[in-house]
């Protein structure tokens, strides 16, 4: 998770928090300590049980519990297939989870979801599809993430959106990745939209804190964390250089995310929904101002103190 500044700065006002490869040294605890800390500075922060292992880890020790019982928890992930460092999952077992999530979504009123980490394994998605296959799960319970990791992946993405699945490009890259076959996230979504994939149906993410290699001089140095700056950035870059993806640009980062986790007072500008606004000069992209839950968080490029107490996230 990021600091307060950094969160505001990159223009992420409802955060989501997942462990990834370390559930070992990183725990839910941890992360539900953060959630709350930011909902406590006005900032609407949820929260994910699992990891890339299973079985997941859990709150209470059961993950339908957990989504009843815990109000900031949405659902799991990010389970890890297609990828060395998974638990090398069954189909079987996804679906187990994936009904899980399922039970525990509608017994709190919430969508829940099972955010899947797909690697670079020859795979790609065809452990999901198996999942689905012999059983009842709606399609839109799995949601996996990383699909512009390479073509044939992205390919497979477009077919799961196509029958109602929501698909997520990470935002977070390197010039690395790219030369390995990674599709860049605005060619991705133009890629996608173009073979037919609905765009209400396409995410985009940061993957912030996730590890990205840090090369010098074409070596490798070690790691470097992700960070949520990189969706504004993508705007950014989507009104210089591909003004006519902005739209839906700023459709993958609001209301699809939202519409994915089931998230209904976000997303949108419209009575009843949460006053999370965002002032933005539409020539240079720039952000000037923040308003989080009907407060402002940040006026005029500069963050507004908080003067503490606890604070409702407005969800």
């Amino acid at each position: 998770m990021q600091r307060i500044p950094v969160t505001l700065s990159s223009w992420v006002t409802t955060p989501i928090g997942a462990l990834g490869t370390d559930s070992l040294a990183r725990t839910l605890e941890v992360l539900y300590g953060k959630v709350m800390e930011l909902r406590a500075r006005g900032v609407s922060a949820h929260m994910l049980c699992g990891s890339y292992r299973l079985p997941p880890a859990t709150l209470t020790g059961d993950v339908a519990r957990d989504l009843v019982l815990i109000e900031p928890l949405i659902g799991a992930g990010e389970i890890a297939i297609a990828d060395h460092r998974s638990s090398q999952p069954t189909a079987a077992e996804l679906r187990r989870l994936g009904a899980e999530v399922h039970l525990g979504g509608t017994l709190s009123g919430k969508r829940g979801a099972v955010l899947v980490h797909v690697g670079d394994g020859d795979g790609g998605l065809d452990l999901l599809e198996a999942a689905l296959l012999d059983g009842d799960l709606p399609r839109r319970v799995f949601y996996p993430t990383h699909v512009n990791r390479h073509g044939d992946l992205l390919q497979q993405a477009i077919g799961y959106a196509r029958r109602g699945g929501f698909a997520d490009i990470t935002v977070a890259t390197t010039p690395e990745f790219i030369a390995a076959g990674e599709v860049p996230p605005l060619q991705a979504l133009r890629r996608a939209m173009e073979g037919g994939a609905p765009p209400e149906r396409l995410t985009l993410s940061s993957d912030a804190g996730g590890s990205l290699p840090l090369y010098r001089d074409g070596e490798l140095v070690g790691l470097q964390a992700a960070s949520s700056t990189v969706l504004l950035e993508l705007l950014q870059a989507a009104i210089r250089e591909e003004p006519d993806l902005v739209g839906a640009v700023i459709a993958s980062l609001t209301r699809n995310p939202a519409d994915a986790y089931g998230l209904a007072a976000k997303g949108r500008v419209a009575p009843g929904q949460d006053a999370d606004l965002l002032l933005i000069d539409p020539a240079s992209g720039t952000l000037t101002d923040v308003l989080g839950g009907g407060r402002w968080l940040m006026r005029s490029g500069s963050i507004e103190p908080w003067r503490g107490g606890i604070r409702r996230s407005g969800i």
